[in-house]
């Protein structure tokens, strides 16, 4: 008797731990020439191949462009999708006013024009994240789990456009449920190891944490300037009631960045706080804490190794908080 209850609390112990499975890869070559850049919005080459159609602001508001990433292999799944932020609001030239079918044509016509099939050397910052690595959309939305989210500038050729004007949080943009955001913040784990010359990474807990997501900026603890922006480890609370940390990053030239340079010049945010939309990353800040030694030489665990925090924001704009 006691035997059949000693099995039945490890599967119950098993089955309330978070279950982690190999999630993407990355290779070591790639991993160092993002730490070489030392910067926030990295800038790759990319063959783009094709575009998708133009989504609403209920939606993301974006496009989603497919691509490759030339001069080497990011890891697995080699695909990389480029996102421009708030297309379904303003126009090519930067304006706001069209109405949306008018929106989607120009930028069909902007993107057949100037994307599809064309090799430019995109800037932006580099998201990881796994809604999309397997059961792809097909040709426009391939199986990644690298994405240029949001992508603020381009070159191609002898052409350079620039989009990051647009990094905004619009009314009405789309966002997860406050619980599921709690979940994903409370319960999300991160692991990588070293193993067939590449390194493994496994997610697992959170439940399905989606996309975009709020959540309340209560606290701000470690802090790093770097071009491009600035990166904070942050208390923040997605429901009002409980908190985690999280990593967060604001990009150059937003009014968020302008604020968080404020207060990492002050020393803190006292007793207020900062209702932020934005999109939730893996975080490249504790990836490369966890795999860098001292001495700037990468390590290569052979043992599966936390990363923490698992999960950053990258922050879009200021907005009301939904709970």
């Amino acid at each position: 008797m006691m035997r059949h209850i000693t099995k039945l609390l490890v599967l119950l112990l098993l089955f309330a731990q978070p279950i982690f499975a190999q999630s993407f890869t990355m290779n070591e070559a790639f991993l160092r020439g993002i730490i070489q850049m030392n910067t926030i919005q990295p800038t790759l080459r990319i063959r783009m191949s094709a575009h998708g159609p133009l989504h609403t602001l209920a939606n993301d508001c974006e496009m989603h462009v497919a691509g490759t990433v030339q001069g080497g292999s990011m890891g697995n799944p080699p695909a990389i999708v480029v996102e421009f932020p708030n297309w379904c609001v303003f126009n090519p030239q930067g304006n706001l006013g069209d109405n949306f079918e008018t929106l989607r044509q120009k930028w069909d016509t902007f993107a057949t024009s100037n994307l599809d099939n064309k090799t430019c050397d995109v800037r932006g910052f580099l998201r990881i994240f796994t809604e999309h690595a397997t059961g792809g959309g097909g040709p426009t939305n391939p199986d990644h789990a690298y994405e240029f989210h949001p992508a603020l500038s381009m070159q191609c050729a002898n052409q350079t456009f620039s989009f990051g004007n647009m990094l905004r949080a619009f009314p009405g943009l789309r966002h997860i449920s406050n619980g599921a955001a709690s979940s994903c913040l409370s319960g999300r784990g991160l692991r990588v190891r070293f193993l067939h010359n590449r390194y493994e990474f496994t997610e697992g807990g959170g439940g399905t944490c989606g996309n975009f997501v709020i959540v309340r900026v209560s606290a701000i603890h470690e802090s790093s300037t770097m071009a491009g922006g600035h990166y904070a480890v942050v208390t923040a609370t997605a429901n009002g009631q409980t908190t985690s940390q999280v990593g967060l990053y604001t990009l150059t030239g937003s009014p968020l960045d302008s604020w968080l340079a404020q207060v990492i010049a002050s020393g803190g945010m006292g007793s207020s706080t900062k209702v932020i939309h934005g999109v939730f990353t893996y975080n490249w800040h504790s990836i490369i804490r966890t795999l860098r030694n001292p001495d700037g030489t990468l390590r290569r665990p052979n043992q599966l190794t936390a990363v923490q925090p698992a999960l950053a924001v990258i922050a879009y704009g200021e907005t009301t908080a939904p709970f």
